[in-house]
């Protein structure tokens, strides 16, 4: 998936990439940040097969956060906006998460709260372990610019030769199912399976180069993550992140960012 982001900045790098608010990233500018995201990744101490969860909404911090995350050979772990504290530790559990990334500012949720409570031994709560994508961050978590700011202690080099080492047969995330008859399960994907079947139902679905796709779908879905801005990579399509599903914010985005593509379940549509 890493290599999928510098195939498109090579193919298109003037394209705009990404669009979240006022921030605008061409491929070339997303390949920037990917390897500086990795850097920081690797500064952390992350090391390939290291699961690491990312418990936000969408935004294009997350991605870059998933890239750094997937770039350093680590197991992205996406976690429910939706999730309580005991939800989210039992994930974090299962899955073997030893870092997490957050935001401390999205619909009045106290996530780090809800999880200290929840699981106060979490291996994701020992300091320098949780980074702050979005909203205030202080000790014993790291807040975005620290940990953009860390990733000057590794060599650009190394982080290289991180993204080359990830193969198509790398596990890439653990994607877990709703849990709505058991406890969610943990569904291993490859880097190659991502991309062979998200790349060809975007195909299927007629994504183009300069097409504009707002993203509703939850990035912690693949509905959102892997047919969502992962395929916008492979097929050059700008991504707009959609954080909450607001009838009247989405009709005036459609109009201002021109967008192009909209997917989502009948109940986007019907409201």
């Amino acid at each position: 998936i890493p290599d999928a982001v510098r195939v498109a900045a090579r193919r298109f790098p003037d394209a705009e990439a990404l669009a979240d608010g006022d921030e605008r990233w061409s491929f070339a500018g997303l390949e920037a940040a990917m390897r500086a995201s990795v850097r920081s990744v690797l500064a952390m101490g992350v090391r390939p097969g290291d699961r690491v969860a990312l418990w936000a909404p969408n935004s294009a911090r997350w991605i870059i956060a998933a890239l750094g995350i997937l770039g350093a050979g680590g197991i992205l772990v996406p976690v429910n906006t939706r999730f309580k504290g005991q939800e989210a530790a039992y994930v974090l559990e299962k899955s073997g998460a030893t870092a997490l990334f957050v935001v401390t500012d999205f619909l009045d949720t106290d996530y780090v709260g809800m999880l200290r409570a929840a699981a106060p031994g979490s291996a994701v709560l020992r300091p320098g372990r949780t980074v702050v994508v979005s909203g205030p961050a202080g000790p014993p978590l790291v807040s975005w610019a620290e940990f953009l700011a860390a990733g000057s202690t590794v060599q650009a080099a190394e982080a290289d030769a991180a993204i080359d080492a990830v193969r198509g047969d790398t596990v890439s995330d653990l994607m877990f199912t709703s849990g709505t008859t058991g406890h969610p399960k943990g569904v291993c994907l490859t880097h190659a399976q991502s991309l062979r079947a998200h790349g060809w139902y975007a195909k299927l679905m007629d994504f183009r180069l300069g097409d504009r796709y707002l993203i509703i779908p939850p990035f912690f879905h693949t509905f959102g993550y892997k047919a969502g801005w992962m395929a916008c990579v492979v097929h050059g399509v700008t991504i707009i992140p959609q954080a909450v599903f607001d009838v009247d914010d989405v009709v005036r985005r459609i109009e201002t960012e021109r967008v192009s593509i909209l997917l989502g379940p009948p109940t986007v549509f019907q409201a």
